[in-house]
């Protein structure tokens, strides 16, 4: 996003899959990181080229600099990662018609929801901080019209995540209503997703290949993740460079590989992460300043997705290892982890506004802000949101009686089709 999506149905009774517990970890720290990149984005020491953003301190942090933009490179990956990885689990218990039914529920109905009742909310917190650094004057918070100072306003915010995310989800269902009227089954054949295999797809070098495509990408336009763009629709480069994340993520679902191997690689890519961001910072910074090119913008491209892929790559990875259930905090922030998303985005807004004329430290600010755009977004779950219709229409009425995360696992789940496992 042989593609080879595997069968949606399994001539063989259906299998009870296991429940990946760590996926609920993954979930839960990954909502923490985003709030936390948020929080961060104001303390770095260049503003994010093309990002409207409510303040940005005088005074940056170099410490919460350099985390923000190391949570730059793996948290939307990583996500998309994931959506992945679901998909697959959903697309193969299912079957097509029910996937698309139950993506639209999931993703598209939020999405409408966070435009009509999130966005609003973030654009006065935005506007509000622009009138405390004399940006704009007070009166353009009735009237809106903010001219040139607008430009990189519009858009659907950081909703934009949901919008691509249902849209591979789409393209995977007509891909496969596509080629399945192309290359119909014969009677008696097991059908596959897609009636077709390419090898690549299963061969351990697939993230690879996916990875260099992100590349191609960022070096095409680095402000799909080095800064935003802002937009009502999909960009061209923002679906090249996630679509390959979510396919990993597919891919993920029907390898999971056992080997040792798989483990030693997931251990070395967080090991890595660190050296590869502190690497890419400098090329990042004089990007910031003045757009890089040629050899420099490459390397720092390839810097950011290796760092980026390696990271999201080992924590799914790691995630998918056998483990007891985690305790019932982690469970509940997994369970809240949707309504943290859609959330989190205003209040961080407000805080830094709120915050912007003290005299604290920037990482102070920091941590007051990332703890109070978790803790309201919480306590409003527990209070608005968990027992509502609201929490039914993010989480599905299934999960308000218990804190199973957003994202679970599917069970029971159909095996793939004997002749589409690969190789042990």
């Amino acid at each position: 996003m042989n593609l080879s999506l595997a069968g949606a149905a399994s001539a063989e009774p259906a299998a009870a899959a296991p429940r990946y517990h760590g996926l609920d970890w993954l979930r839960a720290v990954a909502a923490l990181a985003v709030i936390g990149f948020h929080s961060g984005i104001a303390y770095t020491i260049r503003p994010f080229p093309g990002l409207a953003w409510p303040v940005h301190d005088p005074h940056p942090s170099s410490s919460v600099d350099a985390a923000t933009w190391w949570v730059d490179t793996w948290i939307m990956p990583v996500f998309f990662m994931m959506g992945g990885f679901l998909a697959a689990q959903l697309f193969q218990r299912l079957g097509p018609a029910d996937f698309f039914r139950h993506r639209t529920r999931r993703l598209f109905y939020p999405f409408l929801f966070g435009c009509v009742t999130i966005l609003p909310l973030s654009l006065y917190a935005w506007l509000l901080g622009w009138v405390v650094e004399e940006r704009i004057p007070l009166k353009k918070l009735r009237t809106l019209s903010l001219g040139d100072a607008g430009r990189n306003m519009w858009g659907v915010g950081h909703l934009w995540f949901l919008e691509y995310l249902f849209l591979f989800c789409i393209a995977a269902w007509l891909l496969h209503q596509t080629v399945s009227r192309i290359t119909r089954p014969r009677p008696g054949v097991v059908p596959t997703a897609f009636g077709f295999r390419l090898s690549a797809f299963h061969s351990p070098l697939a993230p690879l290949l996916l990875a260099v495509c992100s590349v191609l990408a960022l070096w095409w336009d680095p402000q799909i993740v080095i800064g935003f763009r802002h937009a009502w629709h999909p960009l061209p480069a923002n679906l090249l460079y996630y679509a390959p994340c979510f396919i990993a993520g597919w891919w993920m679902m029907h390898r999971r590989p056992q080997r040792r191997a798989g483990w030693r690689f997931a251990l070395a890519g967080l090991l890595a992460s660190p050296l590869l961001i502190a690497a890419a910072l400098p090329l990042i910074h004089a990007h910031a300043a003045i757009e890089l090119t040629g050899i420099p913008r490459l390397a720092m491209v390839a810097l950011f997705v290796a760092c980026g892929w390696t990271t999201s790559l080992a924590a799914l990875r790691l995630s998918l290892a056998p483990c007891t259930p985690p305790p019932q905090m982690v469970q509940y922030v997994s369970q809240a982890s949707f309504w943290l998303y859609l959330f989190h985005h205003p209040v961080v807004g407000l805080a830094q506004v709120a915050l912007h004329g003290s005299g604290l430290a920037a990482a102070a600010k920091f941590v007051i802000v990332w703890a109070t755009a978790t803790a309201l977004p919480l306590l409003t779950y527990e209070v608005a949101v968990r027992r509502t219709w609201i929490g039914a229409l993010l989480n599905g009425r299934r999960d308000q009686r218990s804190p199973s995360p957003v994202l679970q696992t599917p069970t029971p789940l159909p095996q793939p089709a004997e002749s589409l496992r690969p190789a042990a």
